[in-house]
């Protein structure tokens, strides 16, 4: 049914009951005599109280229970907890004559009978009559008798904390509206009471619980362990052991994402918690790994348990998922192992023995048959000191059977060992990053040393850098990667690097060779250090601290030097990879350097593109170009790249004489540093930077007397080059110092071209006087107008060059059509007509004009497209040509030709304006008009 509408808070509810003087139509549950009214502040003193006490959750229930008993009258009560991830609800507290057979009914789903309803819908559910509704759930052995049911979901926080169920027993015993609305509004403060204190739960358990499944973590896992298993010897008892991992569970992830992973591993905890005995502890260890710790088990019992877990798990039903399973390994204490660390090898063991025998199923702890593994003693020769015996007939336990014959027998902590080993060489084989790496090794010998903080250094020089350190423990939270460098000779770890031999300090407050890192205090420690040897060299160190005094073993040392010897190769190879791909990065990156040079013009494209490319191939360098003055030996600032604002204004301002350039220019031919010290001597005068770094030196030389530099400043005071920078800014020097060659043969070859064009224009001007004269006019009447109008740089120049070169086209037309002084014939002025065209054609070959050619085409193009030679109209007629149109038409009125005189510059202006909107650009001719009137039009 639909909610009851809420008009009313929870105050004026109680009042409206207390006035009534009367507690609902149910009656008390026991035989006690009926209190009186209700006292509404009471009830809302109690619900407040439990909004801020510290309780936990079950106490809080049975308070909740306790406040609602006297506010709303009913029969019986049950509170049924959710779990969003199972989508099902479990009763945590009933009060019912049948409680017994509540709670062995175990968990109902969302959305079956009516309790399952209101949950799936979130919605408030009355009732009346229930036994009669065909959407209710029976319980088995209770009878079917008239009844009248109350269920409020309880939501608060982030989603369902439950669901709230008041029964009223007997034919006609019904909950009225007010009840209804009673238990809502109750529900609701019941809700946010129950939240807050699940809060609380979590937060006072957050350092022992993991935050996804609310089962106790790894840590917790390794000292209830240890508690049990003391326990355990001392009353000459037993304990259980299961290890259990999702099988395939990545596939889970990789499909359908992280959020439904974590879904299945909140219902396969939720499972575990119902399959497993109330003193059982269950852990989760792993990113998908659990394990259960069975006080008192016997191995079978233990056995017992882990099927019946694995067979409830892959019941669980995930929407969309295929049914989800779980291997488990079983190991017994003290059958198999007596200590916590040899116990959980043991459990591991036999996990990776159902995994390998096809998942899905429950493995019990059996000694290994390694012949199939190891046929020889070759692949052991780094395990001397391993407990390793042969047997000539190995028995079997456990499910999965055995085999016969000749077998190595490995002790369990070797087995571990062993099977830590093999997967960090597998891990190793598929990492190329150092920083992986160094993780996979904290983490792989996590699960097997109890360290408490692990530091893997690489050499660099004479400093052992920091590749990973993990500290799980607060003494170790101070440990900085600046406070881990170390240099060779330095504490422990510097010892092991410079004589190239394991360290072990059985405390390190007594140790003379160990130092205490800063930041970190001083405590009783035990520290292991061996070396990371590749070939005769040593690249590194790794070293594991434990609180407390001699806390590892000859063995421990051992495992550590065969894993560092692994270790090791996997380090240089990441180095070799790393050069390789740095290589890559560095050739691709100059080529691309080359390809932009390629497209550059001139100088100051190529070195702009060049500085461009230096701090993106040199991180935090700044760059500058300079270029020495061949006549007088002094180098000029062309430009920078990364100095900032200070540094903008600065280009063309600063000139270094040839005598200071020669005392600071240690090659003329390869790349050389200035230090900082060097650069703070230089006279202030000429640095336009006042901080004092390293300097980098790339000299360029191109043909045929060129000579210029690259000055690439650190980034900061302390940062110094690397001879990867100085091979870097050789590549760029050597790329760039090419492309000034080709720019300057490409300057040259333009300068030809245009000398070329420049001899048929006189040509032109021989053949017509008058062109002479009104090109180089027209040429700055354009510039005027192009200024006014907004252009500026290269296109101002563009426009230049186009009035200047508008009638070159005239050369191919013959000269009696030119100097005709009478008007032309149509086929005259078709012949003249092709000039533009003819212009465009002349122009063609020269490269740096290719930005004018369209503009001396269209120059006799009209507005309203009857112009020639294409005919095009409007703003479809480049700005330049519309421009120099006008400025061609005033200046050809106002200037004496062969056929008429010159018209007064007044009348040419009225001609301009009569026409703009058919032959001329209307804002042009008002441009032109504005700029006349200034007196800032001049044509003689």
């Amino acid at each position: 049914m639909e909610p009851v509408p809420l008009g009313t808070d929870l105050e004026d509810e109680l009042d409206a009951l207390a006035s009534d003087g009367v507690r609902g139509g149910g009656d008390p549950v026991g035989d006690e005599e009926a209190p009186g009214p209700v006292r509404p502040e009471a009830v809302l003193s109690e619900i407040a109280h439990l909004l801020v006490a510290a309780d936990s959750p079950d106490r809080v229930l049975a308070e909740v229970a306790n406040a609602l008993h006297d506010l709303v009258p009913h029969d019986s009560l049950s509170i049924f907890e959710a779990d969003p991830s199972l989508q099902v609800l479990r009763p945590v507290l009933v009060r019912d004559e049948y409680a017994d057979e509540i709670y062995a009914m175990g968990p109902r789903a969302y959305g079956v009978g009516l309790i399952g309803l209101a949950a799936k819908t979130g919605q408030p559910l009355l009732a009346n009559d229930a036994h009669l509704d065909p959407r209710g759930l029976p319980v088995p052995g209770t009878p079917t008798d008239p009844e009248s049911l109350v269920a409020i979901p309880l939501v608060a926080g982030d989603g369902l904390k439950g669901v709230l169920v008041l029964y009223r027993s007997g034919a006609g015993n019904h909950f009225a509206e007010s009840d209804f609305r009673m238990a809502i509004r109750f529900g609701e403060m019941a809700a946010l009471s129950l939240d807050n204190a699940q809060m609380r739960a979590r937060l006072e358990s957050g350092l022992e619980a993991d935050s996804l499944t609310g089962l106790l973590n790894h840590s917790s896992f390794h000292e209830k362990l240890a508690q049990e298993i003391r326990r355990a010897n001392r009353r000459r008892s037993r304990v259980g052991l299961l290890i259990f991992d999702l099988d395939h569970f990545r596939r889970i992830n990789d499909t359908w994402g992280h959020p439904v992973g974590d879904d299945v591993l909140r219902g396969v905890a939720a499972v575990a918690r119902e399959t497993c005995r109330a003193d059982d502890v269950i852990c989760r260890i792993g990113g998908e790994e659990f394990a259960v710790i069975l006080p008192g088990s016997t191995l079978d019992h233990a056995m017992m348990v882990a099927e019946r877990l694995r067979t409830a798990v892959e019941k669980i039903s995930f929407p969309g998922l295929d049914p989800v399973r779980v291997s488990v390994g079983v190991a017994g204490c003290p059958q198999h192992a007596s200590s916590p660390r040899d116990l959980t090898t043991c459990a591991q063991f036999a996990l990776l023995e159902a995994k390998e025998s096809g998942r899905n199923r429950v493995e019990v702890y059996r000694e290994p048959d390694l012949s199939s593994e190891v046929e020889s003693s070759e692949g052991l020769s780094d395990l001397q000191g391993f407990s390793i015996h042969r047997d000539e007939n190995p028995s079997a336990n456990g499910h999965g059977g055995g085999g016969n014959g000749r077998a190595l027998r490995v002790e369990p902590r070797s087995v571990a060992q062993l099977r830590m080993l093999h997967s960090l060489s597998t891990k190793l084989n598929r990492l190329n990053d150092v920083a992986q790496i160094g993780e996979a090794i904290t983490t792989e010998l996590r699960s097997l040393l109890d360290y408490h903080n692990c530091r893997v250094h690489l050499l660099d020089g004479d400093t052992l850098v920091p590749v990973a350190f993990r500290g799980e423990l607060l003494e170790y939270q101070g440990e900085t990667f600046d406070a881990l460098l170390m240099k060779v000779g330095e504490g422990a770890t510097g010892w092991v690097a410079q004589h190239d031999q394991s360290y072990y300090a059985p405390n390190t407050a007594e140790d003379t060779v160990s130092v205490t890192i800063p930041g970190t205090p001083s405590i009783d420690e035990s520290l292991l250090v061996v070396p990371l040897r590749y070939g005769e060299r040593v690249i590194g160190t790794i070293g594991l601290s434990k609180l407390g005094v001699d806390q590892f073993d000859t063995e421990d040392k051992r495992l550590l030097e065969v894993m560092a010897s692994n270790a090791a190769v996997a380090f240089e190879n990441a180095r070799l990879f790393a050069v390789e791909r740095e290589a890559a990065r560095t050739s691709r990156a100059l080529l691309e350097l080359s390809q932009a040079l390629t497209k550059a013009g001139d100088t100051h494209q190529v070195l702009d593109e060049a500085m461009r490319a230096i701090p993106a191939m040199i991180p935090g360098a700044d760059a500058s170009a300079w270029i020495q003055d061949p006549s007088g030996g002094a180098f000029r600032l062309i430009g920078q790249r990364g100095f900032g604002p200070d540094g903008d204004g600065a280009i063309g301002e600063h000139v270094i004489p040839a005598e200071v350039a020669r005392a600071l220019t240690q090659s003329n031919q390869q790349p050389f540093v200035l230090s900082k010290e060097l650069v703070a001597s230089i006279p202030g005068e000429y640095r336009f930077i006042d901080e004092a770094r390293e300097v980098l030196v790339a000299p360029m030389r191109w043909e045929p007397d060129g000579l210029g530099a690259f000055v690439i400043r650190a980034g900061d005071g302390v940062s110094a080059f690397a001879e990867r920078d100085v091979g870097l800014a050789r590549g760029i020097a050597d790329i760039a110092s090419l492309a000034l060659g080709n720019a300057r043969r490409f300057d040259e070859l333009e300068r030809a071209y245009v000398s070329t064009v420049e001899a048929l224009a006189n040509a032109l001007e021989a053949q017509d006087a008058y062109t002479e004269a009104h090109c180089r006019a027209l040429a700055k009447l354009a510039v005027t107008v192009g200024a006014e109008m907004g252009m500026d740089g290269e296109r101002l120049k563009h426009l230049e060059l186009g009035a200047v070169f508008h009638d070159i086209g005239k050369i191919g037309v013959p000269s009696e059509i030119i100097r005709k002084p009478g008007p032309l014939t149509d086929a005259e002025r078709r012949l003249m007509e092709q000039h533009t065209a003819i212009g465009a054609q002349i122009l063609e070959p020269v490269p740096f004009l290719q930005k004018v050619i369209p503009i001396v085409r269209s120059s006799h193009e009209r507005w309203d497209g009857l112009g020639y030679p294409d005919g095009v109209g409007g703003e479809d007629i480049p700005l330049e040509s519309r421009i120099v149109f006008v400025c061609d038409a005033f200046h050809a009125m106002t200037t004496d030709r062969p056929y008429r005189q010159a018209l007064p510059e007044e009348e040419a202006i009225r001609r301009l304006g009569q026409a703009a909107g058919t032959q001329f650009d209307p804002l042009v001719v008002a441009t032109f008009t504005r700029l006349h009137r200034a007196g800032r039009i001049h044509i003689h």
